[in-house]
């Protein structure tokens, strides 16, 4: 099995929309009712459609996706015998990405049930293509963020002992996604640097709430201190009236 990617091809070769979504920061995938693995929605164009109706008919109909907006990320094609090509020839279809806004209460499809990830999972429903158009995805739209730290925190991060960095969730933090990278600049060095994979976000209305979900020894606490920690702590930096105003976010990130 082989997948390759293109900018464009002719558009009658089109003959799959495949469709990579996430909705309030979470990915966006489909369970089978005859199976026990994910996949991302999509299928087959019909006569005389267009390939961006597909996308959205099939996006409709296999996650009940109601209000959304939806972008093509590149052509793909797929060479070798599949459950869907039994000739294994190359076919093409073309990628999307949709941000989903809101659901219908019920599906009307093949589909049992629509999931939602912090991270992707492993029971892919085609392991040899699925998690390609996931890495190729985030090749196109991968982003690298800058922050300053204070070299504390600098130096956990660097260690790998915190792996979770707290932030407030205000419109620079919003445009943060799973996938990114983010380079941390030593405040009192600035040639200082660290590069990190941003694997996961921890949304919530407040720090009283984030400190009662997330493992403190992550955020930064040690053995020694994590006892009195204390959502407090983080009102050194921001205000009740910001976290009200904006939520606030934990990032976990992986050194690159």
């Amino acid at each position: 099995m082989k997948v390759k990617f293109y900018e464009s091809v002719d558009d009658h070769l089109l003959k799959f929309a495949v469709i990579i979504a996430k909705h309030q920061g979470k990915w966006v995938l489909c369970k089978h009712k005859e199976r026990c693995t994910y996949e991302f929605p999509g299928g087959h164009r019909e006569e005389n459609e267009e390939i961006i109706a597909t996308a959205r008919r099939e996006l409709q109909e296999e996650t009940g996706a109601i209000d959304f907006h939806l972008r093509p990320i590149c052509v793909y094609s797929v060479i070798g015998k599949n459950r869907v090509n039994q000739t294994g020839g190359e076919t093409y279809g073309m990628l999307f990405f949709a941000d989903i806004q809101s659901f219908e209460s019920e599906l009307h499809s093949e589909m049992e049930c629509v999931c939602f990830f912090d991270e992707l999972p492993t029971e892919w429903t085609y392991p040899l293509i699925q998690p390609l158009l996931m890495e190729e995805y985030l090749r196109r739209t991968r982003r690298n963020h800058i922050m300053k730290l204070n070299p504390s925190p600098f130096q956990t991060i660097k260690e790998g002992k915190k792996t979770i960095e707290l932030r407030l969730y205000d419109e620079k933090r919003q445009k943060i996604s799973v996938g990114d990278t983010i380079t941390f600049i030593n405040t009192e060095d600035s040639t200082e640097t660290l590069l990190v994979d941003v694997k996961q976000l921890f949304i919530f209305d407040s720090f009283d709430e984030l400190y009662k979900k997330l493992p403190l020894l992550d955020c930064g606490y040690t053995e020694e201190n994590v006892a009195t920690a204390s959502p407090y702590d983080m009102e050194l930096y921001y205000s009740k009236e910001q976290q009200k105003e904006y939520g606030v976010v934990g990032i976990k990130v992986s050194l690159l």
